[in-house]
């Protein structure tokens, strides 16, 4: 194929022109000029890139493998703008599977495109994400000129608070268009996003930042720093001899065992205070995620029956174990001693327990009181909730006795009718009340 792409803007657009009436005159070329015309992916022109998408779009044959092919090799060259026109000439089958209108369609590539220019993301990872995590009613976005210029995704899952399970979201993927930071748009959509959680029925949003930096950042749009947590440990004895070991390495190994996993995972959890569940299908993605990365899950059983787990992935000459859940100190130390020998690691090879910190949200201040009231019935107070922007239903004074709470206005004075006197808390300090020096425990959440 001949290289043209390094030509004058001017010169690209005649070759344009040129490929525009041989496709009039003669269809069979169709293909034959679509995918030279990719090249134009490689000028980081919108102009330029907007004509070869349209051209490819008009003319390309979507069940094409060469064509899907070509334009995937020129995937990290491509604007934002073209990434929808480059959904809908190769993914139109995933329209129709997915039910996406075209319009919902063009936002997710775009946000996609968004997502893989800011993190780097491998092709495989950003896949398995898009398909299993991604849907429209979880993405949070912003729009300008056409472009999605930020974007979010708000994950579900359970937790354990206030003596039973509560829904919560996990916010994953913040990111934002480069030459559009600084301009405000994160604090629109962090908006946005919590109106949305709020109307979803979640009492909770929590995040993990990516680095020391982003803790300030979260801080002003409501979200408390929890403490770190560790998991306390089950004392019982096992014998040693009657502990075996499974390793699992890829998804064919690893599903047919995934209910049980995730029963052994879900029991060991709900013993937590505050920790985040995972269903057999958040499992399933987990355990995708992890093979991605050469990683492996090795499974500690006893008598067939689940008694330790731990997911772990070799990095340069280091072993990261993402998480590790079993029933005893022994049992953990067989664990360790698997992973080791899965990778043929000998001797003390560093094994480097990965720890999150995590920020939370109150979305759903009223809830969230009156699960506190119902598990401190022999406790009376009161409280005013103050500085909530985003929902500002939230902010009132709070009264708690007897085990139920209500609420009794924005505007009412801490001193009222029933008596008692409260104090003025932030929206983002409030968990520090109720956690109580607690903090949620998150592990295995894709970021």
């Amino acid at each position: 194929t001949t290289l043209f792409f390094s030509s004058p803007k001017n010169s690209l657009l005649t070759i344009y022109s040129i490929f525009e009436q041989i496709v009039t005159g003669h269809p069979e070329m169709k293909e034959a000029c679509c995918i030279p015309l990719c090249q134009l992916f490689l000028k980081k022109d919108e102009s330029l890139q907007k004509k070869a998408a349209n051209f490819i779009s008009k003319y390309g044959d979507a069940s094409s493998s060469n064509l899907q092919e070509t334009l995937q090799s020129y995937q990290p060259e491509m604007l934002l703008m073209k990434y929808s026109v480059w959904s809908s000439c190769t993914v139109k089958a995933e329209i129709e599977e997915c039910g996406l209108t075209p319009e919902l369609h063009l936002i997710k590539w775009q946000t996609r495109a968004l997502w893989s220019l800011c993190f780097g993301d491998t092709e495989e990872f950003m896949k398995l994400y898009f398909t299993r995590k991604y849907t429209p009613e979880r993405n949070s976005c912003l729009v300008r000129d056409g472009r999605v210029v930020a974007a979010l995704q708000r994950l579900p899952y359970r937790m354990m608070f206030g003596g039973g399970v509560v829904p919560v979201a996990y916010v994953s993927g913040v990111c934002t268009q480069p030459e559009c930071r600084g301009k405000g748009l994160m604090t629109e959509l962090m908006g946005q996003a919590h109106r949305k959680m709020y109307a979803d029925g979640c009492l909770f949003s929590l995040l993990i930042p990516a680095d020391e930096g982003l803790f300030a950042f979260y801080h002003r749009f409501g979200y408390y720093t929890c403490p770190e947590v560790a998991l306390s440990e089950w004392e019982v004895s096992y014998d040693t001899d009657k502990v075996v070991c499974e390793v699992y390495t890829t998804m064919h190994e690893v599903e047919p065992v995934l209910g049980d996993l995730q029963s052994y995972l879900d029991a060991f959890l709900r013993r937590v205070p505050y920790a985040v569940l995972h269903d057999e299908a958040d499992l399933y993605t987990v355990c995708a995620d992890l093979f991605l990365g050469n990683g492996c899950v090795v499974v500690a059983r006893e008598d067939e029956r689940c008694v330790g787990l731990i997911w772990a992935v070799p990095r340069e000459d280091k072993l990261w174990v993402l998480e590790c859940f079993s029933v005893s100190a022994v049992v953990e130390n067989i664990l360790y001693k698997q992973v080791r020998e899965a990778f043929g690691f000998a001797g003390n090879v560093a094994m480097i327990r990965q720890k999150n910190r995590v920020q939370l949200r109150v979305i759903h201040a009223y809830e969230v009181l009156q699960l506190y009231a119902r598990q401190h019935a022999d406790t009376a107070g009161r409280v005013r909730v103050v500085g909530d922007e985003d929902i500002t239903e939230n902010n009132g004074v709070y009264v708690w006795e007897k085990g139920l709470c209500r609420k009794e206005g924005r505007n009412e004075c801490c001193c009222s009718e029933s008596g008692g006197t409260c104090r003025s808390v932030h929206i983002r300090e409030l968990p520090d009340m109720f956690l109580e020096g607690g903090a949620p425990y998150l592990s295995l959440m894709m970021n």
